[in-house]
């Protein structure tokens, strides 16, 4: 467990035995528990934190992520500039094929900061690829600032998609909303 916990590199120390359900982000407890079985990164399915700023989402995704590799499973922790940033170096040294394929092989993908910035095109496509390679093999439990329809690039009058895979690449989340 010490082994799957450095390899993880946490950038919280949350632990799901110390969530304040008393904090005025509204959490419901019986989802937490069911959360906390692990059972969504058992199913392969991705969990999406969303909610404003400073309300403790990277907290609360590293306590999940944290509880599943007690539970036995491998995580990863990266916010999304260094995620594309390593994919970058790994494109330029020729070492693309590494990062894709230690991420398609851990179990839960904690990917923080989602959607601070849009994505480049070529951005979109790694994503796409990685969501693709990990697609019901392994969980993901993305965190991000942004309301979900903004996050997808709806535009609210139209109703039109402006990227459309960005929609392609969250089918099947749990959605946890911090008010």
């Amino acid at each position: 467990m010490t082994r799957r916990l450095q390899l993880a590199k946490f950038k919280e120390r949350g632990l799901i035995e110390d969530i304040d359900y008393q904090h005025p982000r509204g959490l419901d407890r019986r989802l937490m528990r069911t959360l906390a079985s692990s059972d969504w990164v058992r199913q392969h399915q991705n969990l999406l934190l969303i909610g404003p700023t400073g309300i403790g989402k990277t907290w609360l995704a590293c306590a999940l992520a944290h509880k599943a590799c007690r539970d036995g499973f491998f995580a990863v922790h990266k916010r999304m500039a260094e995620l594309f940033r390593d994919l970058a170096v790994a494109r330029a040294d020729g070492s693309i094929g590494t990062l894709p394929a230690k991420l398609a092989r851990t179990d839960v993908l904690v990917l923080d900061d989602f959607a601070m910035a849009p994505m480049k095109d070529s951005e979109r496509r790694d994503f796409l690829e990685i969501c693709d390679d990990r697609y019901q093999r392994c969980a993901a439990d993305v965190r991000a600032d942004v309301d979900i329809v903004r996050l997808l690039g709806v535009n609210y009058e139209s109703g039109d998609i402006s990227h459309p895979l960005d929609v392609d690449v969250l089918p099947d989340e749990q959605y946890l909303r911090s008010a």
